[in-house]
């Protein structure tokens, strides 16, 4: 006589409570049984609510979606960025962006740019918020309708001669829009946003101030 036993447990939510579902098959000379038994978990809560944590933590793009995605077409991932969007050389006008991989339940979106190399502390080169969740362009020298500034674009310096400068370009999906006066400062700007972020994503280019003849 020859008896095999194969056990599976899973998990299963029958009216909002989580079961353990345990699935035993039995071989007896040939012929097969099975039984199935169901029970509740016997879960805490706060283990329940870190399971919970942990399925929302998973990125996006792991669950197919693409992830947000902030790009331009005047300079790529770590380029240089062109002069005539600077303060040193140029026009000092905000080159063009472009958005992708916007959430779907994004209420409105946030854009930093900032330059963490200055000294002695990050130089903020323009904030912009409550940008329609729509939004996928914001073109040269423009402000996107309906949204709120910081102040106006305010493009790279380099202030250290010579020594390349990254101009951070960040982009953040809110789960709100942001009730923040014109004019406010990029730590009001981060206070406000503070557990609204979906996702965030940034674009970083490069700036370097060359003095003549060098």
């Amino acid at each position: 006589m020859v008896r095999l036993l194969v056990s599976r447990v899973s998990t299963l939510r029958v009216n909002g409570l989580w079961h353990e579902r345990n699935f035993t098959a039995s071989f007896l000379d040939g012929a097969a049984s099975r039984t199935t038994t169901s029970s509740p978990m016997k879960t805490s809560p706060r283990v329940a609510m870190a399971l919970l944590l942990v399925v929302f933590a998973v990125p996006r793009g792991l669950l197919g979606a693409d992830p947000l995605k902030i790009s331009s077409p005047a300079f790529g991932k770590d380029g240089e960025i062109p002069a005539k969007y600077t303060r040193y050389y140029g026009l000092n006008v905000n080159p063009p962006l472009e958005i992708s991989g916007v959430p779907a339940n994004t209420k409105s979106l946030a854009l930093i740019v900032e330059d963490p190399d200055a000294l002695p502390s990050s130089f903020v080169l323009w904030l912009v918020w409550n940008i329609d969740p729509q939004t996928r362009k914001i073109e040269e020298r423009s402000v996107p309708s309906g949204a709120v500034q910081g102040g106006r674009y305010d493009g790279p310096y380099g202030p250290t001669p010579n020594q390349n400068h990254h101009y951070h370009f960040k982009i953040f999906a809110l789960n709100t829009k942001l009730d923040l006066r014109p004019g406010a400062k990029l730590n009001e700007l981060n206070a406000a946003m503070r557990g609204h972020v979906i996702e965030r994503a940034e674009l970083i280019g490069i700036f370097t101030k060359k003095l003549p003849g060098r």
